[in-house]
């Protein structure tokens, strides 16, 4: 598999998908497996390695998504099961040969992400040279991510018909073809509009109607917004840090500004108060705390 070039893995990626909708698989089932392949695919990409589909090398891939890019073991699971299908499927067409099924699924804990601290999103900003495109693009990023609670994949599928930066507003397509529109403030639309005048010089930046520009003039792909983030904290010298991490941070700073956990569902997304109380549960202890003092002046 490490001999095929990616454009014939994309025919394969192709023939494989046919063969689901021959076999009946419902369009959302062949989305989610193709999806973990191409996740699979563009991590690989990433680190400068071929998609060989090599047990060891998506044990690898498994253990990025679980650590270095907080992925849930839920999402990961996903990704693995659609890496095991087409596997399966290209080893049955005599296209390669693999022990990637006996790799066995993430165990289905949960992993507690950290918000990124204030400090920390101001140390990563620091780091911005506002002089470059990239350095635009990146602030823009970091503040958009603090003001919008964006998850990592509605900020890369952003398109520029989606965003209007004179009324703060853009429209992000979330998970399950759930379209939201989210606001941010006018600093935001500041780094935005700076970053969007200097986009327009950059190489190859009219092909794409996507938001955020990679180095080569291509769109910005959600393991490359992950890399971006590495490289940033290393700069600053902070931990590491992924773009989940900015939609606590959000979610927790809107409750702590007086914002409503009806609207924090709203603008998160999110279908049940289940999981506004996931994001922000851990500060509740505190702003009870805060509303007693606000009451009583935390008078003796």
């Amino acid at each position: 598999m490490a001999d095929l070039d990616a454009d014939y893995l994309d025919q394969l990626v192709d023939s494989w998908d046919l063969q689901m909708e021959v076999a009946n698989k419902s369009p959302a089932t062949r989305k989610l497996y193709r999806r973990g392949v191409a996740a699979y695919r563009e991590w690989c990409a990433t680190i400068g390695e071929t998609a060989s589909f090599d047990k060891t090398q998506v044990m690898r891939f498994i253990a990025a998504c679980r650590g270095d890019y907080g992925r849930s073991a839920s999402t990961t699971k996903d990704y693995l099961k659609g890496v095991k299908r087409f596997a399966a499927w290209a080893a049955q067409e005599g296209e390669l040969t693999t022990r990637v099924g006996e790799i066995p699924p993430p165990a289905l804990g949960t992993v507690a992400l950290p918000s990124v601290t204030l400090e920390t999103h101001q140390a990563l900003l620091d780091t911005c040279d506002l002089a470059t495109w990239i350095g635009k693009r990146d602030y823009a990023i970091l503040r958009f991510l603090k003001a919008a609670g964006a998850r990592a994949s509605e900020l890369v599928g952003m398109e520029l018909p989606d965003l209007t930066v004179k009324t703060r507003r853009a429209l992000l397509h979330g998970k399950g073809s759930k379209d939201r529109l989210v606001a941010f403030d006018s600093e935001t639309a500041l780094a935005i509009d700076r970053y969007l005048r200097a986009r327009r010089g950059v190489k190859r930046s009219g092909e794409t109607k996507r938001v955020w520009l990679a180095q080569g003039g291509q769109p910005l792909t959600y393991w490359g917004l992950d890399s971006m983030l590495t490289r940033r904290a290393e700069i600053a010298g902070v931990p590491a840090v992924n773009a989940h991490m900015w939609r606590h941070l959000w979610a927790r700073s809107f409750l702590r500004d007086g914002g409503d956990r009806g609207n924090l569902k709203v603008l998160g997304g999110w279908k049940s108060n289940e999981m506004v109380e996931h994001y922000t549960s851990e500060d509740e202890a505190e702003r009870a705390l805060e509303a007693y003092d606000r009451l009583y002046g935390n008078r003796q």
